[in-house]
């Protein structure tokens, strides 16, 4: 009787053994982090749908939407190490079905990528898509960049147009900042830096990528690009600015510098009126400018007058600034006391629309903080003792919805009607979106 009662305790012991293997293989798998893309309702945070993303988010940068599409890029660094892949994938913004993949180096990948191919997201204008491919293809060679060449893609396809050899162009490229390209007039203007430290613009035909004429910049000639990523190149369809020690309006025809302004490389921007900081001795402000002459159209100092609920005048913005026809956004932040707000400011006049309190750990908050805008809503990556997406109605900062999610500190972006974002969550919170794409409100 002894013996078939540990005959029965050892079977019973293997089945506990065997359901807590079990149960660990099962939690293992539906905790294991499983990279999406996400598209949310804009007005109530409902997910529209989400596909699965095979390789790593390629940068810091914001989706890029555009005519319908959604395009990011992605990459890995292969279990082998001496390959890398890196690709441009575009996906219909109505569903999140896949058009179209780029992957220059295929399923072999290259020896090496530029980290500049690999932070930069693509440019997309006029239905192209740009983007620059540097990399070492010699197993021989890692060290030698042997393929660099800027590519415009059809948009609707993925399809090569043309292929131009830029070579200096890594030199330019600061880690994580937007490629410094942009288009208009018929050309695509490249601000590029050669290995003599010389700046220049380079001026390609648009519709076959030829060399047309280069722009010099020779008072640039001892600067180094920013080291942050931040765009140091923009453009607003009329002009070309250039925010290097300075910044400078190009006439895209002539070249000549139309004017000058004195402000900072960071926290800056050109795509709906100029914007910039500067410094008034140990204080920082903001100040709009007349985008044809440069002239000063307000300043408003960053003190306890902007953030009332700031330990004292001691504020900064951190590097990204957003602006639309109506307002101009910026996150303020009093370092010493790891506070952070985000200011909306009235783009006529400078005077306050409204602020709001963020959580974003301020060791991030000065390169990660970014907005994606639209005329009715604001949305930004959270991160701190909850990570996701929060979103503000544009009219007065009040909560619209928050979204969890694992962002890897990249931002969203939208098109008014939906936020777009990368999510590396649990696989189990997938499955409560099949079931409720409102689990989360």
């Amino acid at each position: 009787m002894f013996r078939a009662i540990r005959q029965r305790f050892r079977w019973l012991i293997l089945f506990c053994v065997v359901v807590i293997l079990i149960g660990l293989a099962l939690f293992q798998f539906v905790t294991m982090p499983e990279r999406r893309l996400f598209a949310l309702d804009a007005a109530s945070g409902k997910v529209a749908w989400s596909v699965p993303i095979e390789l790593n988010w390629s940068s810091y940068e914001e989706p890029v939407i555009d005519n319908g599409h959604v395009i990011i890029t992605t990459n890995d660094a292969n279990s082998d190490a001496r390959t890398e892949h890196w690709q441009v994938s575009a996906y219909d913004a109505g569903n999140g079905r896949s058009l179209w993949t780029y992957a220059p180096f295929g399923q072999a990948g290259a020896e090496q990528l530029c980290s500049s191919t690999i932070n930069a997201s693509p440019i997309v204008a006029n239905g192209r898509v740009y983007v620059y491919v540097c990399a070492a293809t010699k197993p021989s060679d890692t060290m030698t960049f042997d393929k660099t060449s800027l590519v415009a893609l059809d948009e609707s396809t993925g399809t090569v147009v043309w292929e131009h050899d830029e070579p200096t162009l890594q030199n330019t490229l600061t880690e994580g900042a937007p490629l410094t390209l942009r288009v208009l007039n018929g050309g695509v203007f490249i601000l590029v830096r050669d290995k003599s430290g010389h700046w220049g613009v380079d001026v390609l035909d648009e519709k076959a990528g030829k060399s047309a004429r280069r722009i010099d910049l020779p008072d640039l000639s001892v600067d180094d690009p920013p080291s942050f990523p931040v765009s140091d190149f923009e453009s607003d369809g009329q002009t070309l600015y250039v925010n290097l020690n300075g910044l400078r309006a190009l006439d895209p025809l002539s070249g000549k510098v139309r004017y000058t302004l004195q402000v900072r490389d960071v926290a800056w921007t050109a795509k709906n009126g100029v914007y910039a900081t500067s410094y008034v001795g140990p204080t920082v402000q903001i100040a709009a400018y007349d985008a044809k002459t440069g002239a000063v159209r307000w300043q408003r100092t960053l003190d306890k007058t902007l953030a009332p609920n700031a330990p004292d005048d001691a504020l900064d913005v951190t590097i990204q600034m957003r602006a639309d026809a109506q307002t101009v956004y910026a996150f303020v932040i009093h370092h010493q006391s790891n506070l952070l707000w985000l200011v909306a400011l009235n783009s006529g006049d400078g005077s306050t629309r409204w602020i709001k309190p963020v959580q974003i750990d301020p060791i991030v908050a000065d390169v990660l903080a970014k907005v994606a805008i639209s005329p009715d809503l604001v949305a930004y990556n959270e991160v701190g003792e909850v990570t996701g997406i929060r979103v503000l109605a544009a009219s007065d900062g009040s909560a619209r919805w928050f979204f969890p999610a694992y962002t890897k500190d990249s931002s969203p972006s939208t098109d008014g009607q939906r936020i777009y974002l990368f999510d590396e969550s649990p696989r189990y919170r997938n499955w409560l979106v099949a079931l409720n794409p409102a689990w989360h409100g």
